[in-house]
């Protein structure tokens, strides 16, 4: 069955109320992605709600009628450069969730530091090419057709 945008959301719609039921857990929903932040200072703390927060969405899952893909499912640990990366073994119901240093999230690439070095360097790599026909096209071309070509 394919839905279309209107009808998922309203399927989804009782998601995000399900998941932020306390003030460390924010559910942020982007067309079929699902992305949870939560936060708190210590690591037992932090391992507990996460494994809540998995059952709750494992549980709406099955009450309406879908599989949790644990093969997508994966956590990310911020922290800040000074700090080392604590590694939390996580799974439920004997699969693992995986710890990822880097993803992609609405067009940026966040790292587990928030550095911005993956994201400059990606971006960087796509727009070589770009800077690289605009000087060759700029001794050919005039400035304002440049502008036009680019935009």
């Amino acid at each position: 069955m394919v839905l279309g945008p209107l009808f998922f959301l309203l399927y989804i719609n009782d998601l995000p109320g399900i998941i932020n039921d306390t003030h460390i857990t924010k559910p942020t929903i982007f067309t079929d992605d699902t992305s949870i932040i939560i936060t708190h200072p210590k690591i037992s703390a932090f391992k507990e709600e996460i494994n809540t927060v998995i059952e709750k969405i494992s549980n709406w899952f099955q009450t309406n009628l879908l599989v949790l893909n644990f093969n997508k499912t994966y956590y990310m640990h911020f922290s800040t450069k000074s700090k080392l990366l604590i590694d939390i073994q996580l799974n439920y119901n004997g699969n693992p969730i995986m710890n990822m240093l880097s993803t992609r999230f609405l067009g940026l690439t966040l790292d587990s530091t928030l550095s911005w070095n993956l994201h400059i360097e990606q971006l960087s790599s796509k727009l070589n090419p770009a800077c690289y026909v605009i000087r060759l096209l700029k001794t050919i071309i005039s400035t304002k057709n440049l502008r036009t070509v680019f935009e």
